[in-house]
């Protein structure tokens, strides 16, 4: 049988619990409901079947597994943000190499027969840079 692989919108929640220690103040930061964030965390939970909190009225702890997913995840997340920013730095430079590969992008969907681009519709994919 094939391996199912998770689902991954639950990284920043996780992340968000995992650090703040509520699940209260990582729906305030996530701009989310405290019950969106609860059925967020039990769904990986059953999913690995495993509990990564121990929770109480002063809080949410990491258990042994959650400390362990949650080093993990710290540093995805991490990396994530960090390619991010690097990303949105060179398009807005201007660096050729980065344009040439957005371009090669849009001939292979267009190939493919995939959605009108946001630059077929005068617009940049990405926020904030504007389209030359």
């Amino acid at each position: 049988m094939a391996q199912r692989h998770l689902d991954l919108g639950w990284l920043r929640t996780f992340d968000a619990v995992g650090r703040l220690g509520s699940l209260t103040r990582a729906a305030q930061e996530l701009g989310l409901t405290q019950p969106a964030v609860t059925y967020q965390i039990r769904r990986v939970e059953e999913q690995l079947g495993l509990s990564l909190f121990h929770r109480s009225q002063g809080g949410s702890r990491l258990t042994e597994a959650g400390e362990v997913l949650f080093r993990a995840v710290r540093a995805s997340v991490e990396r994530i943000d960090d390619a991010a920013q690097e990303t949105l730095r060179k398009a807005r430079s201007g660096d050729p190499d980065f344009y040439r590969l957005w371009f090669c992008c849009l001939l292979a969907d267009a190939a493919r027969g995939g959605f009108p681009s946001p630059a077929s519709q005068g617009r940049s994919p990405y926020r904030g840079v504007a389209k030359s």
